[in-house]
């Protein structure tokens, strides 16, 4: 009888096995890196040459995008862009550098081994280029954050789509966790409704209370674009938590872009209503914004209060967005949390 021994197979002694590591990426929007006519055509070329946002063939969207729309919005978007502009930078880029310190230094208090990053999604330190670091080193988690509370497919997914394309390189694919939205999340209606008394005990308050979302075209709803959704259900959530009457609060998107029907009532439209009809004082919030912007500082804060007062009101308060407070901080670290400890 013959006995076949298999070898004992022994690791050498001298070889290292790397330690896997996990990894937060946090990723907002972008912003031109300054207030220039290039660096917002820049900007605006690659944005709006995403398919999630523009979804047109591109043989007919190139040349109105290329003809018409860089040459001339580019040129408004730059003079806007100058209005917010100060010695810390573009108030995006800036807001979210220290949303991602504070969030970096409360989960490495608890997760040492763990690295938060910053991305985004267009402009200078896209996700690629976050990405393509990590690429060399073993990793057991990766996971996403898109600072975009309510999921559209024009920014949740279109991040989605940046990562997985960067994801088709490496050889060794993490865990990935990609979280979806957080407008469900008890932390971050309560960080707004928080928000809100904080500014209505410092600066009085308003008749009424519109709470403005980025707009959609309709045929995005049509089309199974969850988003407006997200929103009405984020207004009626921030309403029971203050204990506001229905007719307290109006829920409007602004941002409409080209001809098509986007989604209503625009904010424009309810600030020209209230106005004429006798309202003198509106307060205005943004919860589609993590940290404020171009949209919520310029569109909201100038643009909009201009227009109400042009009607006949007398005031229109913008309420800022959670930007880096420790409350945004404490409820996106709690949201990553979850997923490090799965």
């Amino acid at each position: 009888m013959i006995t076949v021994t298999e070898p004992i197979l022994s690791k050498p002694k001298d070889r290292k096995h790397p330690r896997l590591i996990s990894s937060v990426l946090l990723v907002n929007l972008g912003t031109p890196s300054r207030p220039t006519y290039f660096a917002t055509m820049r900007f605006l070329r690659e944005f709006l040459s995403d398919s999630r946002v523009i979804g047109i063939s591109k043989w007919l969207w190139y040349p109105i995008l290329y003809g018409f729309i860089l040459p001339f919005r580019s040129k408004s978007s730059c003079n806007k862009y100058q209005h917010i502009y100060t010695d810390k930078g573009m108030p995006l880029l800036y807001f979210s550098q220290r949303l991602h310190t504070k969030i970096q230094q409360r989960i490495q208090s608890r997760f040492p081994d763990t690295q938060v990053h910053l991305a985004m999604r267009y402009g200078d330190d896209n996700i690629r280029d976050q990405l393509d670091q990590l690429q060399t080193i073993p990793h057991d988690k990766l996971i996403v954050v898109p600072l975009f509370p309510q999921y559209s497919a024009t920014t949740t997914a279109s991040v989605f789509d940046a990562v997985a394309q960067c994801l088709r390189r490496w050889n060794f694919l993490p865990h990935l966790h990609f979280i979806r939205d957080y407008c469900n999340q008890p932390g971050y209606i309560d960080a707004l409704a928080n928000s809100i008394e904080h500014y209505w005990q410092q600066h009085g308050r308003g008749e009424k209370l519109l709470l403005s979302y980025h707009g959609l075209p309709e045929q995005n709803l049509a089309q199974g674009d969850p988003y407006a959704c997200y929103c009405h259900k984020t207004t009626r959530l921030i309403c029971e938590r203050l204990n506001l009457p229905t007719e307290s609060a109006i829920t409007v998107f602004q941002s409409r872009f080209g001809p098509s029907r986007w989604l209503q009532p625009y904010t424009e439209d309810v600030l020209q209503q209230l106005a004429t009809e006798g309202c003198q004082r509106l307060d205005v919030i943004a919860p589609s914004f993590s940290v404020d912007c171009l949209e919520t500082i310029d569109e909201i804060a100038r643009e909009y209060r201009d227009l109400f007062i042009d009607f006949g009101g007398h005031s229109l308060h913008y309420i800022p967005a959670l930007n880096d407070s420790e409350a945004a901080a404490d409820m996106l670290t709690q949201v990553i949390q979850q997923h490090l400890s799965a």
